[in-house]
C-alpha cells in the first residue's frame, strides 16, 4: 500500500489565484501588439466594407446596401476606438465576433468546394483563432487590478 503524503493537490481557486498573481496590469499608455492588431482589423474591415459599397461590388449576387455597410462600418470603427481606448467591452465584443469568423471558416472547411475556398478558410480560421488565443491575456491585462 501506499502511504498517503502531506501535499494535497491544490485547488482550483488556489490555481486562479496563482495564475492572477502572474498577470500584470497594462501600464498607462501600453497597447500590446494583438491589441494594435485588432484595431487595425477593425479599421480595415470598416474600410473595406465602405469601399466595396462605393464600388458597387456584388457579393452572392447583391450589391451591398448603403445603410447595412455604414451601420458596419460605423459598428466597426467605434469598437475600434473602443479598444484603443483599452476598453474591456470593446475587445469582449471582438473576441465574439473571432469565435463567430472561426465557426464560419470551420464550416468552410468542411463545405469547401476547391482549393482555393479550403486554403481561404484554413487561413481564416488559423489567423482568428492565434488572435482570439493572444487577446485573451491582453483581456486579462486590461482587467487587472492596479497594485
Amino acid at each position: 500500500m501506499t502511504e498517503p503524503t502531506d501535499k494535497t493537490r491544490p485547488s482550483s481557486e488556489e490555481r486562479n489565484a496563482a495564475v492572477r498573481a502572474t498577470i500584470t496590469p497594462l501600464a498607462p499608455g501600453e497597447r500590446p501588439r494583438p491589441l494594435k492588431i485588432a484595431v487595425a482589423v477593425c479599421v480595415l474591415l470598416a474600410v473595406g466594407n465602405l469601399v466595396t459599397m462605393v464600388a458597387g461590388v456584388e457579393v452572392s449576387g447583391e450589391q451591398n446596401p448603403a445603410g447595412r455597410a455604414l451601420v458596419l462600418a460605423a459598428a466597426l470603427l467605434l469598437m475600434a476606438i473602443g479598444m484603443w481606448a483599452r476598453e474591456a467591452i470593446a475587445v469582449l465584443v471582438f473576441l465574439a465576433l473571432l469565435i463567430v469568423t472561426m465557426l464560419f471558416a470551420f464550416v468552410g472547411l468542411l463545405s469547401g468546394a476547391n482549393a482555393v475556398a479550403l486554403i481561404g478558410s484554413t487561413v481564416t480560421f488559423t489567423l482568428s483563432a492565434w488572435l482570439f488565443w493572444t487577446l485573451i491575456r491582453v483581456l486579462a491585462r486590461i482587467q487587472a487590478p492596479r497594485q
